[in-house]
């Protein structure tokens, strides 16, 4: 975690899921502390690719494994729709017009839950 730029203490709860559309063909799982504070998130496609419904959440995969056996795609005009989303705060409502802006604006957030610890 030599990237990381909060100490590890007080690294967030993480988010582990998939891309409903894989950028690589073999299978992988990603796991994504819950601030995004991270120098490798740079792009709006990267930033919604985790925070909307185009990330798929390992729980619900799994649950959907477990009941129906297999997973339901989502088309690839959903996906693209998703990733083409106008940015938002997974937080709060903003609608930050660019990366910097949202950036900026998670370190609010991260300063009040650093404050609540």
């Amino acid at each position: 975690m030599t990237h990381c730029s909060v100490p590890p203490r007080t690294i967030p709860i993480s988010s582990i899921g998939y891309h409903a559309m894989p950028s690589m063909q073999r299978l992988h799982l990603h796991v994504i502390s819950t601030d995004f504070n991270s120098p490798f998130l740079k792009t709006k496609y990267h930033w919604n690719s985790f925070t909307t419904p185009f990330f798929l959440h390992s729980q619900d995969v799994c649950r959907q494994l477990r009941i129906d056996g297999k997973i339901e795609k989502i088309s690839p005009q959903v996906c693209t729709d998703y990733l083409n989303t106008k940015l938002k705060c997974h937080k709060c409502s903003t609608q930050p017009k660019n990366m910097p802006h949202l950036k900026r604006h998670l370190l609010t957030h991260i300063g009040k839950a650093m404050k609540s610890v």
